[in-house]
């Protein structure tokens, strides 16, 4: 939901490093970012809504983030 809805700091609260950098690459993963660790591409290949767009960069893939989005991944990164 963390392109619908804003995260507070309650819904982090027990997450580990590694689940934070998992929520920040959801919402990349979303716009189509390419992976390029096996780990990485095998969980978002998994997901049924994942559409990885070939050379897409990250520059463009956060032009298209909405104002949910750009917070959560700042609230996200501030954890980090």
């Amino acid at each position: 939901h963390s392109d619908t809805e804003l995260l507070t700091e309650e819904d982090l609260q027990g997450k580990d490093q590694q689940q934070l950098q998992m929520g920040i690459n959801e919402i990349y993963a979303r716009h189509g970012r390419e992976f390029h660790t096996q780990e990485k591409i095998d969980y978002f290949s998994a997901q049924d809504w994942y559409n990885p767009i070939s050379g897409k960069t990250d520059e463009e893939i956060v032009a298209e983030f909405n104002e949910f989005e750009k917070a959560n991944v700042e609230l996200l990164s501030q954890y980090l």
